[in-house]
């Protein structure tokens, strides 16, 4: 049995079961993440902290959709970091540990859904 990174178990109480919803939700983060990853790193290279935060607040909802439980205290600390102002030397690596486990989560549901 593999281990997923992922848990649909969140999507599929919102939804009701609804596999077409699921399926698009799955889509909707497959496509926008790995765009709105990139937006992340270069809005952090440009210190544009309150955007960055705004943009991580953004991103959130997406994790907890497909209960990436373990990235909530990454997306919350950077966010916080950069809304506050504090602790920006950390951030570069809060948005590449984000960036690694999203892209393997892509991965896993590109194989898993066909998509």
């Amino acid at each position: 049995m593999n281990i997923r990174w992922y848990d649909l178990a969140y999507l599929d109480e919102i939804s009701g079961g609804d596999k077409d919803f699921i399926l698009d939700m799955i889509q909707t983060f497959v496509s926008n993440a790995p765009d709105e990853l990139n937006d992340l790193k270069n809005i952090a290279k440009n210190s544009e902290w309150s955007r960055l935060g705004e943009s991580a607040h953004k991103f959130a909802p997406g994790l907890q959709f497909l209960g990436l439980t373990s990235l909530r205290p990454v997306i919350n600390q950077l966010e916080e970091f950069a809304f506050e102002q504090k602790k920006l030397e950390l951030i570069p690596d809060l948005i590449a540990k984000l960036e690694s486990q999203c892209l393997q989560v892509i991965d896993e549901l590109k194989k898993d859904f066909n998509i």
